[in-house]
């Protein structure tokens, strides 16, 4: 797992002026370390999935077999779900074995008559911050003089957001203003279902829409600071997020407490839980990347083909799922991706069934893919493709990828802390953060539209607003830096523009 974030620590101390400053950029050097988590398994895929439970059980024994020979586990790649009795996701079997040659594991699969194909999921990478002396003197935080005061209130920090991303596009922002002014447009009947691990669920910006689900581990600033972004509580203290009527609901990759502590975490069944719970119009935002090929660049789930399927499963219901890009500056559609890729990695029937969906021309399961953009202000070309973000055709829409304000857990808190539960940051930065923003303005998009009497969006809906250039502000180029507009990563959205044009769409092609 790759995680689109990078955060630097920053000291304990509660902050007595508000208005202290960061420079206007987390460079693009920011040393990160990688921590595993997980182990790598095998997906295997049946021709199709079995008729019943005795034709399930009949080519489970005969797969057997090759599980012993391997010291192997094998289960159900969605055991205790009625999704393992799906006509689509119902052929899917994940192994796991240590110490063993898994290419070798995948022949032997892919030899028997039962078998569409088999292929080896990659460990899962979580991309952290290292903070160096050297990176402290780059960042120059500036900060006032501290108070010892832990009953102090925490402050309204919300101008920080009005000059920013909540700002209109005369200051590079979205016009989150205008949205919440609008009856729906803090998302109002719309859920998110953010599907990822680690929240501190104790803060005190997190109490009002948010509940959990699952059972969970150490407490984190990723998903900490991505629910931030999208429903923080609309109160007078610390920030709001940009659809905080919504029902945000944190799904963790944890179905037990055991597993948390293992880190054995379950990507399949934890999407398929907020789909199964999900209504149309609503939103799934999983802001975790994959492994894709030998180059070790991380992307969009849908690049394989069980991700597929569970994510064309949330589209067919209506549903909106967001996922970022990728932070490893790589071309989407470039060589790596390419259909002769796919076919050495999935088999050349698999691939030919699931087209690569990096390319435009190829059929897609309806993901919004999002992209990182330099926010107003920044040292780099503000607008331009950021130099960690994914880049290619595929992509739909795209954002600011630093500089991003939100609730965060200890101890990232640059803005403010005064205690555990009260820490605010202002540098969330990555195609993490930009995926965040998104799936908030999906959110205020579809409550606004639900709030005009109409029916709500779908994804097909979502991918053709984003691509109209008009509705926001264009892809700028930094050509100093070589980072072209038509390394495309998406225009911004400006809800000024969008929700108006949003309206009349559902009026249009919904009734």
């Amino acid at each position: 797992m790759k995680c689109s974030i990078t955060f630097v620590v920053a000291s304990a101390g509660l902050l007595t002026s508000v208005g202290a400053s960061v420079l206007q950029d987390v460079p693009a050097g920011f040393p990160t370390v990688s921590m595993p988590i997980g182990k790598p398994e095998v997906h295997v895929m049946l021709k199709r999935s079995p008729l019943n439970g005795l034709h399930k059980r009949a080519i489970e024994d005969s797969l057997h077999p090759i599980v012993r020979n391997y010291n192997a586990t094998f289960s159900h790649a969605f055991e205790g779900s009625d999704a393992q009795h799906d006509e689509t996701l119902g052929k899917y079997y994940r192994v796991q074995a240590d110490g063993v040659h898994h290419d070798a594991l995948v022949e032997d699969f892919r030899r028997h008559d039962q078998v569409e194909t088999a292929y080896v999921m990659p460990q899962h990478v979580i991309p952290d911050a290292e903070y160096t002396e050297a990176f402290k003197r780059t960042i120059k935080i500036k900060r006032s003089k501290r108070s010892s005061d832990a009953t102090a209130a925490t402050p309204d920090l919300r101008s920080r957001q009005n000059n920013g991303l909540y700002a209109g596009n005369d200051k590079g922002g979205m016009n989150v203003n205008y949205a919440a002014s609008l009856k729906g447009g803090k998302g109002d009947g719309v859920e998110i279902f953010h599907v990822e691990s680690n929240w501190l669920h104790t803060h005190e910006d997190l109490q009002g829409n948010m509940r959990y689900v699952g059972f969970d581990g150490v407490v984190g600033t990723h998903a900490t600071g991505a629910s931030g972004v999208m429903g923080a509580d609309d109160n007078n203290f610390g920030y709001t997020g940009i659809a905080p009527n919504s029902r945000l609901t944190a799904r963790t990759l944890y179905f037990s407490q055991d597993n948390a502590n293992k880190g054995a975490q379950d990507f399949n069944g934890a999407i398929n839980w907020a789909i199964d719970n999900g209504k149309a119009g609503d939103v799934i935002v999983m802001i975790i990347n994959l492994v894709l090929a030998d180059d070790n660049v991380a992307g969009p789930l849908e690049w394989f083909p069980v991700y597929y399927d569970l994510i064309q499963k949330a589209t067919n219901k209506g549903m909106i799922f967001v996922q970022p890009s990728g932070n490893e500056g790589a071309d989407l559609g470039g060589p790596n991706y390419q259909d002769n890729v796919r076919a050495q990695k999935f088999g050349a029937a698999t691939a030919a069934k699931y087209r690569n969906p990096f390319n435009p021309s190829n059929p897609n399961p309806g993901t919004i893919v999002v992209g990182a953009r330099n926010p107003p202000g920044n040292i780099l070309t503000p607008h331009a493709r950021t130099s960690f973000s994914n880049y290619g055709g595929r992509l739909n829409v795209a954002t600011w990828g630093r500089n991003v304000q939100t609730t965060c857990a200890e101890p990232a808190c640059n803005v403010y802390h005064n205690g555990a539960n009260s820490c605010y940051m202002d540098y969330y930065t990555g195609t993490s953060a930009s995926a965040a923003v998104i799936g908030g303005v999906v959110a205020s998009i579809q409550g606004a539209v639900l709030g005009a009497g109409r029916k709500p969006l779908n994804a097909k809906d979502f991918q053709d607003l984003f691509a109209d250039a008009s509705l926001g502000i264009p892809q700028a180029s930094d050509t100093a830096n070589g980072w072209l507009s038509d390394q495309k990563v998406g225009s911004q959205p400006d809800l000024g523009y969008m929700i108006p044009a949003a309206i009349k769409m559902s009026q249009a092609r919904h009734g």
